[in-house]
């Protein structure tokens, strides 16, 4: 499957890597789905109202916000991650840059570091923080219908029939 690529040059490290559109909302509807990912919910309360015991969700937990935060901060990160893998496959590394990526290896040893060459050459070279927020705003725009890309397809698929 061919993809269109489109440069995207890191005013921070100066490295182009190439992105592709992928949609971000797909990636968080598809980790909602998995289980250890749900989305949390408040704690249940149980009270008495008018002489009978009721159980329900208690939205005004004091904790309740502080501990959606936590989850959604890791939520996001995941699906950033997710996403960045995606963008990780289709770089071509150049030969100093796998010389590079093997001795920053060499050199760190750290555990849990990335096993993926592409992947690690992304975040440790590549890629700053602000440009992993503008990659994935990019890659994600490049996923918006927008009036010309559905022209585009269009006229692309009148002229296969």
């Amino acid at each position: 499957m061919t993809r269109k690529l489109y440069p995207y040059t890191s005013k921070g490290t100066g490295e182009t890597v190439y992105v592709f559109a992928v949609s971000f909302v797909a990636i968080m509807d598809s980790l909602k789905r998995e289980p250890e990912w749900a989305e949390p919910q408040p704690p249940y309360v149980t009270m008495d109202v008018a002489g009978q015991t009721v159980t329900e969700r208690n939205w005004g937990d004091p904790d309740f916000p502080k501990s959606h935060a936590i989850w959604q901060r890791k939520f996001n990160e995941e699906a950033t991650l997710r996403l960045i893998k995606r963008l990780a496959m289709v770089q071509n590394l150049t030969e100093e840059q796998k010389t590079a990526v093997n001795e920053w290896r060499e050199v760190m040893e750290e555990p849990g570091m990335v096993k993926n060459n592409k992947l690690l050459w992304l975040y440790e070279f590549a890629l700053t923080d602000k440009d992993i927020e503008n990659v994935v705003t990019f890659a994600a725009s490049l996923a918006d219908p927008t009036e010309e890309r559905i022209q585009e397809a269009a006229s692309g698929f009148q002229a296969k029939i």
